[in-house]
């Protein structure tokens, strides 16, 4: 009797994402979880989208370039370049309603929410994210919140939508005032706070604001989640306001 032994093929290098121990022959399928600016990040399958689940934190553009430290108040709102900055660095004032760690504290808040970018950061040509991963677009954020339970309706609507998706994607702690979520889908959303157009730093600890890469009214759209609210608000702002950003894989 002749007995075909046939060697399975996968990913044999145990550096990625998708090791597979029981592999004898590389398919050249090996996943490697995305880096930029020599830091590794997490990441989350949410319905067919794979997220960051943590903020981005780079200080230099995919091509390696420095995006600019702009840390003066009158600098931030009155540029119109791409600008980077932690919350509570090179201000005059900041507040901080952390039940964790002193969000003012430049150190404490890089760990714990990476950092903060203007809108004309977002929209630069040298891209925000790693290779193969971009600043997700309003459309992509609406497939997000779809996943979650939001009617397409709802979805395409402004201001406060939706019942629970946002404590879906709110981490289970570092949220002030018991505003903490559930995290059933791994986003792990955290609260790190806004800097608006006057160069101050509000609210880490209770609230938490994502760009968009999708222009809307006077600036770009945009998603913020508050200790306040279990839903999830989309609204647009000025390319002055410093917000979070997570990226999203590249539909091959």
């Amino acid at each position: 009797m002749f007995v075909s032994c046939q060697q399975e093929q996968g990913c044999t290098d145990p550096n990625a994402a998708n090791y597979n121990i029981e592999a004898v022959e590389d398919d050249g399928s090996c996943d490697y979880p995305p880096e930029i600016d020599g830091y590794t990040y997490d990441v989350v399958t949410i319905g067919d989208q794979v997220w960051f689940a943590e903020n981005l934190r780079t200080k230099v553009y995919a091509n390696g370039e420095l995006i600019t430290a702009v840390l003066p108040e009158w600098q931030w709102w009155s540029t119109t370049e791409g600008g980077v900055v932690v919350y509570g660095e090179g201000s005059s004032y900041c507040n901080s309603f952390s039940p964790d760690i002193d969000a003012c504290d430049e150190a404490q808040s890089f760990e714990e929410y990476g950092c903060l970018y203007n809108g004309y950061a977002v929209e630069d040509t040298r891209g925000l994210c790693p290779t193969g991963w971009h600043v997700p677009t309003d459309s992509e954020w609406k497939v997000l919140e779809m996943e979650l339970g939001m009617s397409e309706s709802q979805a395409c609507s402004t201001y406060w939508r939706g019942t629970d998706e946002g404590t879906k994607m709110k981490s289970i702690s570092g949220w002030g005032g018991n505003g903490s979520g559930t995290d059933e889908i791994g986003f792990s959303a955290l609260p790190g706070g806004t800097r608006i157009i006057d160069g101050y730093f509000y609210d880490a600890g209770y609230y938490g604001g994502w760009w968009s890469s999708s222009p809307g009214g006077p600036g770009i759209w945009r998603r913020n989640l508050s200790k306040d609210n279990s839903g999830i608000q989309r609204n647009y702002t000025y390319r002055t306001q410093g917000l979070s950003v997570r990226c999203l894989k590249d539909v091959e």
